[in-house]
Formats: C-alpha cells, sequence, structure tokens
C-alpha cells in the first residue's frame, strides 16, 4: 500500500496513524517499514499518546528502541500530563526503563496528579525500577496534589519489602511517617500493619 503512494500519516477517528497502531499491537517489521517510509514517530492521538508512550505502556523493548533511534522525543506528555517513563509502569518493564534513563529523559517531571516517575513505581510495587530510579537520582523529596510522598504511595502498593526500602534509602533524609496528606486521617496510620512495622524499626 505504501508503493501504491498511501499516505503514512493518515490518522482515524481517534487520530492514531498506522505506526501507532503497530505500536499498541507490538508489530515490530511494520513499525520499521512505517518509520523508513518517513513516519511521524511524535505524532499523538487524541488523548495525546504518542507510538513511544504506547510502546512503553506495552512494554514493547525493541520498538521502543527503534522509536527513540528515530527521533522519538522522550518527554513529550499525553492529556494527563504523562511521558513515556510512566507509562512504563503499566509493563514493569525495567528494561524500557534503562533505555529512555539512556536517553536523558526527566525522571522528576510529574503527571497531573503530582505523581512523578518514582512514586508511580512506588505505587505499582514495582522494586526493581524504584531502586533503578533511586540508583539515577531520582527525586525522593516531592509530594503530589494531595500532600502525599513515595512512602504513602509505596504503603498504598501493599509491599512491605518496597516500604522498608523507602525507609532505608529515605533514612539519611529523616522521612516523617507521621507526615500526614491533605485528606483526613492522611498519615501513614491509615495502613496499621506498615506503620507498627515501619515505626519499630
Amino acid at each position: 500500500m505504501i508503493s501504491k503512494g498511501c499516505y503514512v500519516n493518515e490518522v482515524d477517528n481517534m487520530e492514531k496513524t498506522p505506526l501507532y497502531v503497530a505500536c499498541f499491537y507490538g508489530n515490530f517489521s511494520v513499525c520499521e517499514l512505517l518509520i523508513k517510509n518517513k513516519s511521524d514517530v511524535n505524532q499523538h492521538d487524541c488523548k495525546g499518546m504518542t507510538p513511544l508512550m504506547v510502546a512503553c505502556y506495552n512494554g514493547y523493548v525493541k520498538i521502543a528502541e527503534i522509536l527513540i533511534q528515530s527521533d522519538a522525543l522522550v518527554d513529550m506528555t499525553d492529556k494527563n500530563g504523562e511521558t513515556a517513563i510512566l507509562q512504563v509502569m503499566s509493563s514493569w518493564k525495567k528494561e524500557v526503563v534503562e533505555l529512555l534513563i539512556k536517553k536523558n529523559c526527566d525522571l522528576n517531571k510529574p503527571n497531573k496528579r503530582g505523581w512523578t516517575p518514582l512514586m508511580a513505581a512506588c505505587s505499582k510495587g514495582c522494586k526493581t525500577i524504584v531502586e533503578n530510579l533511586l540508583s539515577h537520582k531520582a527525586d525522593t523529596k516531592t509530594t503530589d496534589q494531595r500532600g502525599e510522598t513515595w512512602l504513602h504511595r509505596a504503603c498504598a502498593s501493599g509491599d512491605l519489602q518496597l516500604v522498608e526500602l523507602v525507609v532505608h534509602k529515605s533514612s539519611n533524609n529523616v522521612i516523617d511517617i507521621d507526615t500526614r496528606n491533605s485528606l483526613p486521617n492522611g498519615s501513614l496510620q491509615k495502613w496499621p500493619s506498615f506503620y507498627l512495622q515501619v515505626s519499630n524499626r
């Protein structure tokens, strides 16, 4: 169809291009063909999602790699303020995170909720990704729009090992486990089992 003059950046009613659709379904060979034929790697759909974002969301490492090699912008945001590295948290793909970090993506850019990649990783219980972000100096002092910290997010994940990691990594900054968010009963005491175990350390 390309050889017959079809426009590679044609969009459907959701403003999705053929490249976007190929990225969504993980079809590497079609992605490669479209990119070679000048498909726009940064054209977003009606929700602001780019081909790179959807590849990251689904954890397609090789597709994300070829998009980045073809000058896909790593810090574009969708309508929720989500960047590609925030999208990765849906797939837990450490390899995609490493790929984006090598491209110098912004590790501390928050979405509209105020969640940074580190906070999102904590919320999802992605311990290996949390460790990876910390090793690259992700900011541990930010709070979201409700005043919650990465420790609140780790507790919400239900993963005690992750909570212990957060407390350990925060020891130099003296984390306050009684810090409240903007909601009633907003301290860590709303997670009683974690509060007791963490407060005794």
